[in-house]
């Protein structure tokens, strides 16, 4: 009884404040300071009427409006790639979605909802999210990729090379695989549209004989 007298003493005595960073970590060390206790915020503290206000005007998310921080979002969307990765389109769907209406701003995951769309064959689904994403950030490569690809298979060559070229543009030295997939695929319609042509052009000549 009386050591934890004696160490109460002691950390009234002490004045954080008036310490450096070796001696606080010092004291902590000794117990002779308690460290900070982060308290989560209650239901009632998160909705206030400021919050929800913010929250209707679009200055914070659903996710900051229930406490949720942005790293705890990233792990929860770090799982759902894991999902995607092992093929569980289904079960990644339901993280993504749910992290999108947490917070509709964030382009990675509206990104890759659309690469798990486009796996469960939602072509219509994947190029809205793959829109949504560019329109939040305008570098999103993959989102880039991702869409020209949908729109090649829509026979929409002209949209499709223009996203393929801005992946392309966006990583000129090749570091991401996905801008290595975006030269191929814009290298093979390039090719494909001078096929075409040559083909047109043949079938216009016999015509004109």
């Amino acid at each position: 009884m009386a050591d934890e007298k004696d160490q109460e003493e002691n950390q009234a005595e002490l004045n954080i404040d008036d310490m450096d960073l070796e001696d606080i970590a010092e004291a902590l060390d000794k117990g002779e300071v308690e460290p900070p206790r982060f308290i989560e915020p209650t239901l009632e503290q998160s909705f206030t009427s400021e919050n929800l206000e913010k929250f209707i005007m679009g200055d914070i998310t659903w996710a900051q409006l229930q406490g949720m921080t942005v790293d705890e979002a990233y792990n929860i969307a770090e799982y759902g790639y894991s999902l995607y990765q092992e093929a569980r389109y289904h079960d990644s769907r339901a993280i993504f979605e749910g992290l999108i209406i947490c917070n509709p701003y964030d382009a990675y995951f509206h990104s890759m909802l659309g690469a798990v769309y486009q796996q469960l064959d939602m072509k219509e689904e994947a190029a809205q999210e793959y829109t949504t994403a560019i329109d939040l950030d305008d570098e999103s490569l993959h989102a880039y990729v991702n869409r020209g690809e949908l729109l090649l298979q829509n026979g929409e060559f002209d949209r499709a090379l223009d996203d393929l070229k801005r992946a392309i543009e966006l990583d000129p030295d090749n570091r991401d695989p996905a801008s290595v997939r975006a030269r191929a695929l814009a290298m093979a319609t390039a090719n494909a549209i001078k096929e075409l042509q040559k083909v047109a052009q043949k079938i216009q000549d016999e015509g004109d004989q």
